[in-house]
């Protein structure tokens, strides 16, 4: 095995494009061989502090780094949470561009498990502060994880937060419309809402730039706004590397 897996001739010259599919993606099922068996895909996320917090919101920060298999809250610690990831590289891309990142005021720590290298056994479920569920598996939400295959890992790029937030996957829509849903999620609304051009004309899709004042707004943003339902849809967005 060695480091050869999945890092073949997708090519290693472009860093903001990862290889794929060893990149974060993995599957539910397990079988990667080499020397993936006995690195983990379980990490400890601290800072959560209620009521903030929940299962989807954090999986809402964190499935642009990998997919994401399975989320739970500890009840003895509710600012504490426990994720399984689909793969070790989804681990690994987490810990190195969240680390310490700000968002509601707390910083965010994200720590290998060093006990499970998969989460085998079921956390007792609860009810969170908000009335949703303690736990959230994730491994048959096809629409939400984002590496599933070679070409769809191919469109993540691997980034520290940013101001800038790239949405995609919804109508094009009014900017007062889309600022409504920033604002009715209880984030910041965007300073700025850049629409880039469709690239097919039959399809007149919403995808763009929404630019803020500083990290943390984005990242909450990330945080409350991904995947809110707009028109039948659910909107997705992930960190920009784009300039002001």
């Amino acid at each position: 095995g060695g480091m050869g897996g999945g890092m073949g001739a997708n090519g290693m010259g472009a860093p903001p494009m990862p290889p794929a599919p060893g990149y974060g993606g993995g599957s539910s099922y397990g079988g990667y061989g080499g020397s993936n068996e006995d690195r983990s895909c379980v990490m400890l996320v601290y800072g959560l502090e209620p009521p903030k917090w929940n299962c989807e919101r954090l999986f809402n920060l964190i499935c642009q780094y990998g997919n994401v298999n399975k989320i739970f809250f500890m009840k003895a610690k509710p600012n504490t949470a426990m994720v399984e990831m689909g793969s070790p590289e989804g681990v690994e891309n987490v810990t190195r561009n969240l680390h310490n990142v700000e968002a509601f005021g707390e910083k965010l720590r994200f720590d290998v498990s060093k006990k499970h290298i998969r989460i085998n056994n079921n956390p007792p479920e609860f009810v969170m502060t908000d009335g949703s569920s303690s736990v959230k598996e994730y491994y048959n939400e096809r629409n939400m994880n984002r590496f599933l295959t070679t070409e769809t890992s191919r469109k993540n790029r691997i980034i520290h937060p940013s101001k800038v937030v790239h949405f995609f996957n919804i109508p094009k829509i009014s900017d007062t419309d889309l600022a409504n849903l920033f604002r009715n999620a209880g984030a910041v609304v965007p300073t700025q809402i850049k629409w880039m051009p469709p690239k097919n004309e039959a399809k007149v899709q919403g995808v763009g730039l929404c630019y803020f004042d500083n990290v943390e707004d984005a990242t909450e943003a990330m945080i409350l706004v991904n995947h809110q339902p707009v028109d039948q849809r659910n909107i997705k967005l992930c960190f920009s590397p784009a300039k002001y």
